[in-house]
């Protein structure tokens, strides 16, 4: 079901200005750029109930229309443990803000060596279900290490609500102190403030708690708050109707864009009319019509563009949506229109989604015997694979491509100590992911390269 994610979606929109991180290059797959101040604000998740809380998402692929062909750009892996996971929300999919992962890997494809290599990590730290840190890192080559780049720290209240979030940067060997970020709430649980010593920003509800202004400050080299960005929001019922975006220009608010909303008897959203402010008036810019299937999940995405000189809106781009039986995505194809039918033309993306079961629990992790030992790497007929437990465990041993498609599975009862040869002549050269899952949170892996 796709509502108007008012936040975190529309609120990070604005705050990723004041962290000054516009050097931070972001996933193509959708990982957000480190500035949002606050992307673990909320847990993000799923309005759609008939998704199953036991799958969790493990990898993501992101693929580029290119000469004729889609090709590999980078691939994002997900390592969870405890009996942890989660999926994005499918309202805003490609974005993995709230997904509860330990670590997520990067990887880019180097098109010349034909293969995955490392690119970005980041890694989490919960007490119980909430973060309270989370680290970014960078591949370095030279050194052939992650190194250290931002850090969120996070508190929460006594009722689980978060207070704070401050942001270090990683300068020579230390973490350095950035930015600070407190947040405020009324008596019914909404924030009502964000604020640090660069920004500030306040937030206004009506009688039902609808959120119905964001407007925020920056504070000025000269000294004193300047206002900046103001976003109202009115309402049909508990939807979204209109969202309008003013800018403090010259000492006072004007008009900058708008978007219009039409929805089913779902509450689907099924039309997104987006207008820019001229001289004295509205002036239509794009519309995005939206199909969905029984379920509510959203099957097409159509963005056309006015026309002026037609007086009407015209195609130029479109996404497609695959689902598994669970209803979690699985594929979203891009098409351009070229004028009389939909085509696949160069920038076109697919973006592939994997996912696994897993045993939703509270306990740690059982004790290994030995670290999992994987070689040799690289491997070109066979590997050999050994890892134990301090007690016979059932677990699956599956091996995945960067893109997350599955290459060899191995379903394993009452196991103790697993040492095995594993044939990979079979498989193409490449890089590839060795996860072991079972109950009891049992989840490692382990990474291996295959040459023919």
């Amino acid at each position: 079901m796709r509502k108007i994610l008012l936040l975190p979606a529309l609120l990070l929109s604005t705050l990723h200005v004041f962290a000054g991180e516009t050097n931070i290059q972001a996933n193509v797959t959708g990982t957000p750029t480190v500035g949002g101040l606050f992307p673990h604000f909320g847990l993000g998740g799923s309005p759609n109930a008939t998704i199953p809380a036991n799958h969790r998402m493990i990898a993501k692929a992101y693929l580029q229309y290119k000469g004729g062909n889609f090709v590999s750009i980078d691939s994002v892996t997900y390592q969870y443990s405890n009996g942890r996971g989660s999926i994005p929300n499918p309202d805003n999919i490609n974005n993995d803000e709230h997904v509860l992962f330990d670590m997520s890997t990067t990887y880019s494809f180097n098109t010349t060596s034909g293969q995955y290599e490392n690119s970005r990590q980041r890694v989490q730290y919960f007490t119980d279900k909430k973060v309270r840190e989370l680290i970014y890192k960078k591949w370095y080559t030279l050194t052939s290490a992650w190194k250290n780049s931002e850090r969120y720290l996070y508190t929460y209240d006594n009722n689980g609500k978060m207070h704070s979030s401050l942001l270090q940067m990683w300068y020579g060997q230390q973490w350095t102190q950035d930015i600070n970020s407190v947040l405020n709430y009324d008596q019914n649980n909404n924030i009502i403030q964000m604020n640090s010593t660069t920004y500030t920003i306040d937030f206004v509800y009506d009688q039902d708690n609808n959120l119905v202004m964001i407007e925020d400050k920056t504070w000025s080299q000269s000294g004193g708050w300047s206002n900046n960005e103001r976003k109202k929001y009115t309402y049909t019922n508990d939807d979204v109707s209109e969202y309008v975006l003013e800018k403090w220009v010259n000492g006072a608010w004007v008009n900058d864009k708008k978007w219009e909303y039409a929805y089913d008897a779902n509450d689907n959203v099924i039309l997104a009319t987006e207008y820019s402010w001229g001289v004295s008036a509205w002036q239509k810019v794009t519309r995005e019509d939206y199909i969905y299937d029984v379920n509510d999940n959203m099957l097409e995405q159509t963005v056309k563009n006015w026309d002026a000189g037609v007086g009407a809106f015209v195609n130029r781009s479109r996404e497609v949506r695959t689902y598994n039986k669970h209803n979690l995505t699985t594929d979203i194809t891009g098409f351009s229109w070229n004028g009389s039918n939909w085509v696949h033309a160069d920038d076109d993306i697919i973006i592939r989604y994997y996912y696994e079961a897993y045993f939703p629990t509270n306990v740690n992790n059982i004790a290994t015997n030995t670290q999992m030992t994987i070689y040799p790497v690289p491997a070109t007929d066979n590997i050999h694979v050994s890892f134990g437990f301090n007690s016979g465990q059932d677990f699956s041993v599956v091996v995945a491509d960067m893109t997350g498609k599955l290459v060899y599975t191995d379903q394993v009862t009452a196991t103790a100590v697993y040492d095995k040869v594993i044939p990979v002549h079979n498989i193409p050269t490449g890089t590839y992911l060795l996860r072991v899952n079972g109950a009891n949170g049992i989840n490692m892996t382990g990474k291996l390269a295959v040459v023919h």
